[in-house]
């Protein structure tokens, strides 16, 4: 008999966890192509990366189950957990465990070529989301707006913005690519370590994980997730507790960072990405590749014409911010721009 079943519903699948004859799995329901997706991510990174156990899987049904990690419980196992409250010792090791394992599949794996992995998220994007989400006469509103954004001085310019996106997601161009899932949010990682979420398992850019791990650390994970995709938190309720304070007074608008944020940014941008940068010596494009994938990031995981005004005003201040405000030349220079922010 199955017991204890639960069931979030987002927009891209059914999942949850259930118990039967004393086992916990977790469940996922996808549509046909991202099924297929997954399977082939899950196959590619269990190879470099510790997963979960795929007990059964059937494309009929869409439905993929998955031995539950008993690793993870109530408010602990995830990253997620460990920054939900002041970095122990304990879980400073774990997370530089977590990042060796990153820069050693990274270096292990660094190729220079083109990736289909993680259109899903990002290409794909444009036709799903990106043109439906933001047409032209919303985008033509905020053009010219000023801003004043954790004291830098912005003034907008979100349809420039959205065509240089556009123009850069038509092509599928040679990149440098790693193995990864492409979505190391802090949802998706364990403590232990263990990696989950495969839809986009393969080579992808590294730019694209380096852009998303940034944004989902800087403020999706701790803010715009929480307030938005709550149920994705079940059983890790206290990450709510920490959740960032963001303020809107008429131009002016404050979002604070936590120091155990800004540390887990500058941690990974040593550990894992700047000896990737070593290996590759001549990548004098990456800032605008980065900032590229960051934007769709941005715009492409919730609609952000639908949120409450000072939401609007936080995430197109960082749109501006990362595509038209700043242009480091090496990614450890954003650790001093983030810790600024």
């Amino acid at each position: 008999m199955i017991k204890d079943l639960t069931v979030n519903k987002n927009k891209n699948n059914v999942n949850g966890t259930f118990s039967i004859a004393g086992r916990k799995f977790f469940y996922k329901i996808l549509r046909q192509r991202p099924f297929g997706y997954e399977v082939n991510g899950y196959k590619i990174i269990k190879k470099y990366y510790p997963v979960s156990n795929l007990v059964y899987h059937d494309s009929k049904t869409g439905l993929l189950l998955y031995e539950f990690d008993n690793s993870i419980g109530k408010n602990k196992g995830l990253v997620a957990d460990l920054l939900g409250r002041k970095i122990k010792k304990s879980g400073k090791r774990s997370v530089k465990k977590i990042l060796l394992l990153y820069k050693k599949v990274f270096l292990k794996t660094l190729k220079f070529k083109k990736s289909d992995s993680a259109k899903i998220f990002f290409h794909d994007r444009i036709k799903t989301r990106i043109e439906p989400y933001y047409q032209k006469r919303f985008m033509e509103s905020l053009r010219g707006k000023e801003l004043i954004f954790n004291n830098v001085h912005l003034q907008l310019d979100p349809v420039s913005t959205l065509k240089g996106i556009k123009d850069y997601f038509s092509k599928n161009k040679k990149i440098w690519c790693a193995i990864s899932q492409c979505d190391p949010s802090e949802l998706n990682i364990g403590l232990k370590p263990i990696i989950f979420d495969y839809l986009a398992g393969g080579y992808n850019p590294l730019m694209a994980e380096f852009a998303t791990f940034i944004w989902y650390t800087l403020i999706q994970g701790n803010y715009l997730s929480l307030k938005y995709n709550r149920a994705s938190y079940n059983n890790h309720g206290r990450v709510f507790s920490s959740m960032a304070k963001v303020k809107l007074q008429k131009n002016v608008l404050k979002h604070s960072v936590s120091k155990a944020r800004k540390e887990l940014i500058s941690e990974y941008i040593k550990v894992v990405i700047k000896p990737v940068f070593h290996r590759i010596h001549d990548y004098n494009e990456w800032y605008y590749d980065f900032k590229h994938f960051f934007a769709l990031r941005l715009l492409g995981v919730f609609n952000v014409r639908k949120m409450e005004r000072k939401d609007q005003v936080l995430s197109f201040g960082y749109l501006e911010f990362f595509y038209n405000k700043i242009n480091p030349k090496y990614p450890t220079d954003l650790i001093n721009i983030i810790n600024k922010l």
